[in-house]
């Protein structure tokens, strides 16, 4: 008589290996709309988001003037967007049945940004497309940074940390070659984008956020005008893609006392 209940972890269940993990990884790559991409992700942020040039500003006022800025000042463009969102969804889905459900996601949605101590800031290039993949560099894809090493490549990558949610031991020379048979030279500049993770935002105690960086890591990036973009941490176990939908920051050296 079989038992009723079962002890199997579907995870043994199917096996696959880094290199066939690779090919699913990077087929899977689309333009899906409003997601992953900056060109269509980002519409809702306005032009005077956060940048690297102001972000260094501000990590020079803490580091030599001791100033701080609350979490609603570091954030005011994300609440803007967010109760925007919901103002125009429920205006359109008051005659709706799933009307309350559209409204507890986006309370989930405010949550997710508000509840964190800690936050990757990330820079993304939008002025320079990337004309062939490097070892050694990081990049945007599909919400997800991805470091790409000699033997390996990792998902989910934190620049400041070391630290990544996935490691797939396939070597870069196969790994482009792969990426090149799937993908023009086109597609690799619309997928893929420069960016790196080069500051953490901590609230430890109290709403006043420190920037967590280094004058070395602000300046491992050119680009001054390119904007910077958050994700929560603190994740377990971390997540691969923390960048689906981005989270604006304010230009907070702009702020009035």
């Amino acid at each position: 008589m079989l038992p009723t209940t079962s002890t199997v972890d579907p995870r043994h269940l199917a096996y696959m290996s880094d290199c066939e993990f690779m090919q699913v990884l990077f087929s899977s790559a689309d333009y899906f709309p409003g997601l992953y991409r900056y060109t269509l992700g980002t519409l809702p942020f306005p032009h005077d988001n956060l940048n690297h040039q102001q972000l260094f500003t501000a990590f020079m006022h803490q580091q030599h003037y001791q100033k701080q800025w609350k979490h609603q000042q570091w954030f005011a463009h994300q609440d803007e967007v967010h109760y925007r969102t919901m103002k125009a969804r429920q205006s359109r889905n008051q005659e709706r049945d799933d009307a309350p459900l559209a409204e507890d996601l986006d309370n989930r949605a405010y949550r997710r940004y508000v509840s964190p101590s800690l936050y990757a800031l990330t820079v993304m290039d939008i002025v320079n497309p990337v004309q062939e993949l490097m070892c050694g560099f990081t990049y945007m894809m599909m919400g997800s940074h991805i470091h790409f090493e000699q033997d390996a490549f990792y998902v989910g990558y934190d620049n400041l940390m070391h630290t990544w949610a996935i490691e797939v031991k396939v070597p870069f020379f196969d790994t482009c070659e792969y990426i090149e048979t799937i993908m023009t030279s086109k597609d690799i500049a619309k997928l893929f984008l420069h960016s790196r993770v080069i500051a953490h935002l901590l609230f430890e105690d109290g709403p006043m956020g420190t920037v967590c960086t280094s004058l070395e890591a602000l300046a491992e990036w050119h680009e001054f005008s390119s904007p910077v973009f958050a994700a929560p941490l603190g994740y377990h176990p971390p997540l691969p893609i923390r960048y689906a939908k981005l989270l604006g920051v304010s230009d907070v050296t702009a702020t009035k006392e």
